[in-house]
């Protein structure tokens, strides 16, 4: 670039004179100061571009690492929920399950509760009827020993009251055979 300026000044010098040549040697020298230090700026500059792609290249690095490493915690997180809704799912599913299982017992427990509370019912009247019965034994029982005792007792006076026959005949008897006797006597005692 700076060679295209020199070249153009140069073409622009030969067309002048010589009052002007100096001028533009002045020009010149000063174009070539201007391009040295254009060049020095460049340089700079370049060397700045290096820098700042080199800082670049190093932050791009750092930051493709540390894309790397939040692709990969994302992929894990992902992975991780993928599992965690798995679980949820898995212990909806439960729950539901335990929930209808829970409903079926508390209706089981509901039904046991009524046929308890009949059994009741019936042992209350088991009880009740068996009561009683055992007053009505007890009763009959009483009965019957008093009817046994009072047999006792009947047997016990017809003993008494066959002895009592008896003595009675036996005296009856006896007093038969002393009137007969008596009698023989006094037909004897007459006869003789």
């Amino acid at each position: 670039m700076l060679h295209l300026f020199c070249i153009f000044v140069c073409c622009v010098c030969s067309k002048l004179d010589s009052a002007s040549l100096g001028g533009c040697r002045q020009a010149t020298e000063e174009a070539r100061q201007h391009a040295a230090a254009c060049e020095r700026q460049l340089d700079d500059y370049r060397r700045a571009l290096e820098e700042l792609s080199a800082r670049a290249n190093g932050e791009s690095e750092l930051f493709e690492r540390r894309a790397r490493h939040a692709q990969d915690a994302a992929r894990d997180l992902r992975r991780r929920l993928r599992l965690s809704e798995k679980a949820i799912d898995s212990a909806r599913v439960r729950e539901r399950g335990l929930a209808r299982e829970l409903a079926q017992t508390r209706k089981d427990c509901k039904g046991m509760l009524k046929v308890m509370g009949g059994m009741e019912k019936q042992l209350a009247e088991y009880a009740a009827n068996e009561e009683h019965t055992a007053a009505l034994a007890r009763g009959s029982k009483e009965k019957v020993e008093l009817a046994v005792l009072e047999r006792d007792q009947a047997q016990a006076r017809e003993v008494q009251a066959r002895r009592e026959i008896a003595r009675l005949l036996e005296a009856r008897r006896a007093a038969a055979t002393e009137a007969l006797e008596a009698q023989e006597a006094a037909v004897v005692a007459s006869q003789a």
